[in-house]
Formats: structure tokens, C-alpha cells, sequence
């Protein structure tokens, strides 16, 4: 299998991945997350990858040093490393289900600053305030995100479990944003693996100084 990552000038584009089949192909969808699944067993380049700042560079080259030809079939697989990370820290939440909450030294970026994120681009800028969304979401409904995680992607269980957390999605919002199930899934595993490494979830100040992509609310990604 051919790798392809693809730069983005903003988290929010739709279609970020292509697997030979068309756009938002069911097929693509799972061979993505099965590539992340196996990718995020190896355990110390995953942690060193999720401690990248999402839109980075760095975020690509760590994506570029653990996406090894053990994880490949045959074909071609094109994404953006920010749905890498989505299906690695759903490996990585899952390996921490059911241990106490504990600080871990350099497992996950640290929010930057809004001084940072002022001269950063549209597309950081985006990616950090879902990843932050995503992280109030799973410390509101813990319960629900890991049941979420839990099923199969692109299931009807999938799609019940994203209804079942349309209050905690509504509650964290401050944007107003559309991405796919795929995506908001990856966002939801970042924030509840953030909660399960961190002493203490990112708090609403954090936030907020953010900032959003735009006004309004969020709800859960369409069900169709």
C-alpha cells in the first residue's frame, strides 16, 4: 500500500480520505481506521505522535514516522494525519479503560496559547478548538463517548451512540462547524484520551481562549 498524506489549509474541508474508492466511501472510512488501529499499537510513536499540536508540521512528520509498511495492505490510501490521530488515540483511550486517571509526562499537546493561535493558521486554529470540544464532550459523557468508541465505525450502533450524546455536544458547543461521523468520532477519542492521561479535563476558560471557526452551535454528525 502507498501512503499519501495530504496537507490542509483547514481541519473543516470535507473529504479528507480517499482509499482508491469514491469520497466517503464506507470501505475507505474502515480501512483508515483499521490503519490507525494498527498503527496505534506501537505504543511510545503514538503517544510521541499525540503529543504533536494538530496542523502542525511536526504533527506530519511524526505521522510520516509512524505510519510503517507493517500496517499496509495492498492499494493506496490517502488522508491527512489529523485522521490518523482520531483512530491512534482511540487505541491509546482504550489501553488506559479502566486505570485511575493519571497525569502522563508529554502524552498529549498542550493547548496553546491565544497568542500562539493568533498567528497560527485557520486550519490549527480549528483543529485545536474541536480537539478542546472534543475533550469537554467526553469529561461531561464519559459514558457515552466510550460506548461510542466502542462500536463498530460506520454502524448503525455508531450512529445511535453520536444521538446519545447530542446534549453533552450541545452543552460544549461554541462553534458552529459541520464535519462527518468519521471525523467528530476522531475528535471525541482525542478529547476522552486527553481526559484519561491529564489530572484534571481542559477546563471551559481554555476553551474559550481558543476561540471558534464561527458562531452558533454544534450537533452530533449526520445519521443518514
Amino acid at each position: 500500500m502507498r501512503l499519501i498524506f495530504l496537507l490542509a489549509t483547514c481541519a473543516l474541508l470535507a473529504a479528507p480520505v480517499v482509499a482508491r474508492p469514491p469520497r466517503r466511501n464506507v470501505d475507505a472510512l474502515k480501512t483508515m481506521n483499521g490503519f490507525g488501529t494498527c498503527v496505534g499499537r506501537h505504543q511510545a510513536d503514538a503517544i510521541r505522535f499525540m503529543n504533536t499540536v494538530p496542523e502542525s508540521p511536526e504533527e506530519l512528520k511524526q505521522a510520516l514516522r509512524i505510519s510503517t509498511s507493517s500496517c499496509l495492505s495492498n492499494g493506496e490510501l490517502r488522508f491527512r494525519p489529523s485522521l490518523l490521530r482520531g483512530a491512534v488515540a482511540e487505541v491509546l483511550f482504550k489501553s488506559h479503560e479502566g486505570t485511575p486517571r493519571r497525569s502522563t509526562a508529554q502524552a498529549a499537546f498542550v493547548a496553546p496559547s491565544a497568542e500562539a493561535l493568533s498567528a497560527a493558521t485557520v486550519g490549527q486554529r480549528a483543529a485545536v478548538a474541536l480537539v478542546l470540544f472534543g475533550q469537554c464532550v467526553a469529561s461531561r459523557d464519559t459514558p457515552g463517548v466510550t460506548a461510542l468508541l466502542h462500536t463498530p465505525v460506520e454502524s448503525s450502533a455508531e450512529r445511535s451512540a453520536f444521538k446519545a450524546l447530542d446534549d453533552a455536544m450541545t452543552r460544549c458547543s461554541t462553534v458552529n462547524f459541520k464535519i462527518d461521523r468519521f471525523q467528530m468520532r476522531g475528535y471525541l477519542a482525542e478529547g476522552a484520551y486527553r481526559n484519561a492521561v491529564a489530572g484534571e479535563p481542559d477546563s471551559p476558560a481554555a476553551r474559550d481562549r481558543v476561540g471558534s471557526p464561527a458562531g452558533g452551535s454544534v450537533k452530533a454528525p449526520g445519521r443518514s
